[in-house]
């Protein structure tokens, strides 16, 4: 068995058997698993992310900037004149939230990822709490990708800080719906008339609010 395809077995895990041994292979995002700081998704993932990212026209937020992986990607597709914030506490997160750490990530950390795979001038790194950031926030979004504290109510708290600035026909993407705390939040907004499930990969979902 080759290298390759031990990889390419490893992400059919991760996606539930979604998508073939074939179709993962394709992936564009396949060899963002070869960088130091990789997204942590699966590459049928990271495509939906990407496909999603090259539709953003005003500005583009990521709740969970962790050690840069997912935001050197999205700074690498974003179109011209279209920029990023990428936010997150820079701490360890708290139990109950990730799979425990040795070490928190470090801004630093995240800022030396996204200027070697990704495209730094296009992104703001922001330390703090997702919700503190949204209090101060005076600009219009129309994608927004929650991944950071995956306890249910923190997900609740970053949902309704950061939907208010999310445009109309906008985009939220959020990771890990398969944890209990992710797919609750994320199933209580599916069921107001505003928002509309448009798609899902493995465990990343994309909402479109409607009004």
């Amino acid at each position: 068995m080759t290298k390759v395809t031990c990889e390419i077995r490893d992400c059919k895990h991760w996606v539930d058997g979604e998508c073939s041994k074939k179709e993962i292979a394709s992936k564009v995002a396949v060899r963002w698993t070869k960088k130091k700081n990789p997204p942590l998704m699966d590459p049928c993932e990271s495509d939906l992310l990407i496909e999603y990212v090259k539709k953003c026209k005003i500005h583009f937020v990521e709740i969970g900037t962790h050690k840069g992986g997912s935001a050197s990607l999205i700074s690498k597709y974003l179109p011209v004149k279209v920029s990023l914030t990428t936010i997150d506490i820079f701490e360890k997160a708290p139990k109950g939230s990730m799979p425990p750490e040795k070490k928190p990530p470090k801004y630093e950390e995240a800022k030396e990822t996204i200027e070697k795979q990704g495209d730094i001038s296009k992104v703001e790194i922001v330390k703090g709490y997702s919700w503190k950031v949204a209090e101060n926030w005076d600009k219009d979004i129309d994608m927004l990708f929650i991944d950071g504290d995956h306890r249910y109510q923190a997900v609740k708290k970053d949902f309704n800080s950061w939907e208010p600035h999310v445009v109309k026909d906008g985009h939220i993407l959020m990771h890990d719906v398969n944890l209990k705390g992710v797919r609750k939040a994320y199933e209580e907004k599916l069921r107001s008339s505003r928002f509309l499930l448009k798609e899902r990969v493995g465990t990343l979902v994309v909402i479109k609010k409607l009004c």
